[in-house]
């Protein structure tokens, strides 16, 4: 691999950083003939956020819909599973193995008007409604009585994140992409026709350029950069035994400061945001500890057996930045908490740009970067930050005073299998269709067509196992 770009090349598309989006962008482009430069300043890593699939713009549907109007929520939608469906098959030509099935969208007894919300943002997309789940099948499938309401997603997909950047670094080098790693864009005029990008060693002249290299992107697209924040994260593993060993999914909190965890998979994968960026691999561990103990108490004198933190750009809706901000100048950054998807979502839609000069990037247009952020909004972000934490544990105290509001919305809302009379059935049923594609097909542990244990198709949930008293399975060391 070239590590620094030759004096002067000439290219089609020249695609800045190396990101999950940039890496499937350049893919996505070159398998349809186009010439593809891809310039990375640093290493390309591996990627650090849990690796989740699923339709919709960000983990929780409500969370996608709310800065979008009704059509442009549904459209909008509609693209992320044709782009979903498109990583399936990309991710299983990939070899790359899927951990599990499943998204349980939780909520504690605080946070039962955001279920309410979910089951709003189905309706509005056209989605058949998901039973609510009650306190004791939530305790036997997570092993904490921390929630209080649940509703669970059949489709999702769960993979290991840290290989999918070296696949899809290998396979875009088959597919003839020129990958130039620690090569930084010192300058660039985008302006015209023809685009122009300053490298340490040469110039590079594109008809397309596409940058996905959020805030790093700053010396060149400060309108971009400048409406991107920082959202510290930590990730890291306890040893403990599976509370359900037959549950392959992940269990995912709401809002801003919701954690995301996967309770089955032999240790207890635990991602959670932060209000600032810890100090090393200690620093990390201490503060995955403080956090994964408000979900599971038992766990304020264990040491995670493996820690890290890293950061992630974020827009202030949380929502992806996809767009085209001018003829030939296309952008992907600040994916989100469904960065899969939105990776997936941002290859599919400016390919259709570029080679089929279609308009589906269009449907984003609301999401487009607005300046947001500098040094003083990156400290008031966590101080904001600081203050949500404070008053959701107060409003958590508060709720669990009060069994007898909590215990109202712990019945089950919804039945499988009801629908709300959508106005738009033909995509009801391409939605389900799309979603079928990806629950039925093989995942390497049963027979082909078959789901393995702990997947399950759509309409099923995982059961309480029998016996269970609905205080849950406490975690166990292994």
């Amino acid at each position: 691999m070239t590590a620094i770009a030759p004096a002067d090349l000439d290219t089609d598309v020249c695609v800045v950083g190396g990101t999950l989006a940039g890496l499937m962008t350049a893919l996505t482009l070159a398998r349809q003939g186009l010439d593809v430069i891809l310039l990375e300043r640093s290493l390309i890593a591996p990627a650090p956020q849990i690796g989740l699939l699923t339709g919709g713009l960000s983990l929780w549907l409500s969370e996608g819909t709310q800065p979008l109007s009704r059509e442009s929520a549904r459209s909008a939608f509609d693209l992320s599973l044709e782009a979903m469906a498109g990583a399936l098959s990309l991710f299983d030509e990939l070899g790359l193995d899927r951990l599990g099935r499943g998204l349980l969208r939780v909520g504690a007894a605080h946070e039962t008007a955001r279920l309410d919300a979910e089951a709003e943002a189905r309706d509005m997309l056209g989605l058949l409604e998901l039973r609510r789940w009650p306190r004791s099948e939530i305790a036997a499938i997570t092993g904490t009585e921390r929630y209080v309401g649940a509703t669970y997603e059949p489709h999702a997909i769960f993979y290991d994140a840290r290989d999918i950047n070296g696949a899809l670094l290998r396979a875009v080098m088959e597919a003839g992409v020129r990958v130039y790693q620690m090569t930084p864009v010192l300058a660039a005029d985008l302006d015209g026709v023809r685009k122009y990008l300053q490298t340490p060693a040469g110039r590079v002249r594109a008809d397309h350029v596409v940058l996905c290299a959020g805030r790093r992107a700053a010396r060149i697209a400060p309108w971009l950069a400048g409406a991107l924040g920082v959202a510290p994260y930590v990730r890291g593993g306890f040893a403990v035994r599976a509370v359900r060993p037959d549950f392959s999914g992940l269990v995912a909190e709401p809002g801003p400061l919701g954690a995301r965890f996967a309770p089955g998979i032999g240790e207890l994968d635990f991602e959670a945001p932060v209000a600032l960026m810890p100090g090393g691999e200690v620093g990390a561990a201490v503060a995955l500890r403080r956090r994964a103990r408000q979900v599971y108490p038992e766990l304020r004198r264990r040491i995670a057996e493996h820690a890290h933190a890293f950061s992630l750009d974020r827009a202030p809706h949380g929502l992806p930045l996809i767009g085209l901000r001018r003829q030939g100048l296309w952008y992907a950054a600040g994916l989100g908490g469904n960065a899969l998807a939105n990776a997936a979502l941002a290859a599919h839609v400016i390919c259709d740009g570029i080679v089929a000069r279609g308009g589906k990037i269009e449907e984003l247009a609301p999401l487009q970067p607005r300046y947001a952020y500098g040094l003083a909004g990156r400290a008031a972000a966590a101080v904001r930050f600081g203050w949500r934490r404070l008053s959701d544990s107060i409003a958590l105290a508060r709720a669990e005073r009060d069994p007898a509001r909590a215990a109202n919305h712990t019945h089950a809302r919804f039945e499988p299998g009801i629908s709300t009379a959508p106005a738009h059935p033909r995509r009801v049923d391409a939605r389900q269709a799309h979603a079928e594609q990806g629950a039925a097909v093989h995942t390497g542990h049963g027979p082909a067509g078959t789901a393995p244990a702990g997947e399950h198709h759509a309409g099923e949930v995982p059961s309480a196992p029998e016996g269970a008293d609905g205080k849950g399975t406490p975690l166990r060391q292994a």
